[in-house]
């Protein structure tokens, strides 16, 4: 595994006098594996919600993210608006497909598809089979490079 998460996460332990054991988790069963004790901490881009903080801890934030719409290139799409009638794809469980589902009737979306993971979304993106994908700027700004 390799990013910015991963670095940070390494540097802590390395601080600490610890050694680290990544263990790759789909985003929708990070929140289950912190509190089964399958692992004991998770990191990625997880927004802080009063929800989440019902069943597990957070630490302080250490970048602030806002969400965003990818589109490809030749889509013509220039903003939310472009969307209604579309398919708009989502990570399971994010704060994108929280976002999604509660603005889906504003904005006309003609359906939210949901991923395990951001390979699989931009895959389809690039086939054709979703219109946009809604995911965490730092995220989509790493893949698309």
């Amino acid at each position: 595994m390799v990013g910015f998460e991963v670095d940070l996460v390494n540097e802590i332990a390395k601080r600490l006098g610890k050694s680290v054991e990544f263990v790759n988790t789909p985003f929708n069963g990070l929140f289950t594996a912190v509190q089964s004790g399958r692992i004991d901490m998770a990191i990625s881009s997880i927004t802080i919600t009063d929800k989440r903080l019902e069943s597990v801890s957070f630490a302080q934030p250490y970048y602030d993210s806002d969400q965003s719409l990818t589109v490809t290139a030749t889509s013509g799409t220039t903003g939310l608006k472009d969307m209604e009638g579309k398919v708009v794809g989502v990570e399971t469980g994010s704060t994108g497909d929280m976002w999604a589902d509660r603005n889906k009737a504003d904005y006309k979306f003609g359906e939210i598809r949901r991923f395990e993971g951001l390979s699989p979304a931009m895959l389809d993106l690039v086939a054709g089979r979703v219109d946009g994908y809604i995911s965490d700027i730092p995220a989509l700004l790493y893949y698309v490079k």
